[in-house]
C-alpha cells in the first residue's frame, strides 16, 4: 500500500486507515527544496500482514558536498542524495525479499543499501578526513508482521534515527540504540555526539538489529523519528507528551498528522520526519481513548511540574528536575535498551 501526500510546499504528511491499521506520517524540510531528511517509508501488504516503516536523516555536515542538481539546476548535497538513495534501496529491498524470508532475517540488507548508494553514480569527491563521508544517512526502520492478536517486530538501525513502541503502560519505548559513545536520551539533549556508524558509500558500516521484543500483544503503535522530531524538546518525556497530545487533540489520521507537522515545524531547528502504524485498533478514536490516561499521567508527573520549574528561571532548579525526571522515565524509556545491552 503506498498513500498519496498532502503538500504544503516544505513539509508533507500522509495518512491511512482500514478495519485493521491506522498510519500517520509527517516530513518537513527547514530548506526547501534542499532537505536532507528523505521522506518516510511505510509500505503494507495486506494479505499477509507485513509491513515496513522506516525514516532516514542525511547528514549534512559530513555529507554537505554538493554531489548533483535538481531538475531547476540546484545544487544538491550527498547528504540529500544518500537518504533518499537508501530509502529506494530499502523500499526495493522489501519489496523484493517479505516474501522468502521471516521478518528476524534480514538477509541481504546491507548489501542492497550499499548497491544503492553505489548505483547513483555519484563519486566520492577529493576531499577526506575523519568526519567526511559520501552520501551519509541515518535509518531506522521497523518490519513487522500481525498474526492473529499478535505482532513480531524487528528494528534495525544506523545512527541516531529511532525506533519505538507505544506503550501505554510502559509509555514511549526505545527499541533502537544511538551510534553513539553515550547512548543516555537526556545526555544527549544537551551533548551532541559524532555517530560511530551511519550508511554511506566509502566507508564499511553496519545495520544494527534488535529481535529482542514480542511477539506483542495487539493492539500496539510502532513509530520512526528522526532527530528533527525527538531532539529539541526539554526532556525525553516531552517528545512522548508531544505524540500523546497531539493525539488527542485529533480528530483523524490525517487530521494528528497535520498536527504534528504544524506542532514540529514550531519547536525544531532540523528537517524532521516521523512515521507512526497502529495495529489492531477499530478506530482513530479507539486508539485515542486507549491512550487518554497516558497522557494524563505525563501531563501530572512530568510535563507540568517541569513548566512550574521552568518558570523559576532558576538554572539550577531547572538541572536538577530535568535530571529526577529522567530517573523516573527511563525506566520504561530504557526497558528494551537495557535488554539490547546485557545482551551485547
Amino acid at each position: 500500500m503506498r498513500r498519496m501526500a498532502a503538500d504544503f510546499g516544505n513539509a508533507a504528511t500522509w495518512e491511512y486507515e482500514d478495519t485493521t491499521l491506522g498510519v500517520a506520517a509527517v516530513w518537513t524540510e527547514k530548506k526547501r527544496g534542499r532537505g536532507e531528511d528523505a521522506p518516510p517509508t511505510w509500505l503494507h501488504h495486506s494479505g499477509s500482514g507485513r509491513g515496513i516503516i522506516a525514516v532516514y536523516d542525511g547528514l549534512g555536515g559530513s555529507g554537505g558536498r554538493a554531489v548533483s542538481r535538481t531538475p531547476d539546476d540546484q545544487d544538491v548535497s550527498g547528504a540529500f542524495v544518500g537518504a533518499r538513495a537508501t530509502r529506494f534501496a530499502l523500499e526495493d529491498w522489501f519489496v523484493a525479499t517479505a516474501a522468502k524470508r521471516r521478518v528476524s532475517d534480514p538477509g541481504d540488507l546491507h548489501g542492497a543499501l550499499l548497491e544503492g548508494l553505489l548505483q547513483t553514480g555519484i563519486a566520492p569527491g577529493k576531499v577526506s578526513g575523519t568526519m567526511v563521508r559520501h552520501l551519509p544517512t541515518t535509518l531506522a526502520a521497523i518490519e513487522y508482521e500481525v498474526a492473529g492478536d499478535q505482532v513480531t517486530v524487528a528494528a534495525r538501525w544506523a545512527g541516531d534515527s529511532r525506533a519505538y513502541i507505544l506503550d501505554r503502560a510502559h509509555g514511549l519505548q526505545a527499541i533502537s540504540r544511538d551510534d553513539t559513545p553515550d547512548s543516555d536520551a537526556l545526555i544527549l539533549l544537551t551533548n551532541d555526539q559524532p555517530m560511530t556508524n551511519v550508511v554511506c558509500a566509502d566507508r564499511p558500516f553496519h545495520v544494527n538489529e534488535f529481535l529482542g521484543v514480542g511477539p506483542l500483544a495487539l493492539p500496539t503503535v510502532l513509530a520512526c523519528a528522526t532527530d528533527g522530531f525527538y531532539n529539541y524538546v526539554p526532556t525525553p518525556a516531552h517528545f512522548e507528551y508531544l505524540l500523546l497530545q497531539t493525539m488527542q487533540d485529533a480528530g483523524s489520521w490525517g487530521n494528528w498528522a497535520v498536527t504534528l507537522e504544524d506542532r514540529v515545524e514550531k519547536y525544531t531547528s532540523d528537517d524532521a520526519s516521523l512515521v507512526i502504524v497502529a495495529l489492531g485498533y477499530r478506530s482513530y478514536p479507539a486508539m485515542r481513548d486507549y491512550y487518554r490516561e497516558r497522557r494524563k499521567l505525563l501531563e501530572s508527573q512530568f510535563i507540568r511540574p517541569f513548566s512550574q520549574v521552568r518558570d523559576s528561571g532558576q538554572e539550577s532548579a531547572i538541572a536538577e528536575e530535568r535530571a529526577g525526571q529522567w530517573m523516573r522515565y527511563r525506566e520504561g524509556y530504557e526497558q528494551w535498551v537495557r535488554q539490547m545491552e546485557a545482551n551485547r
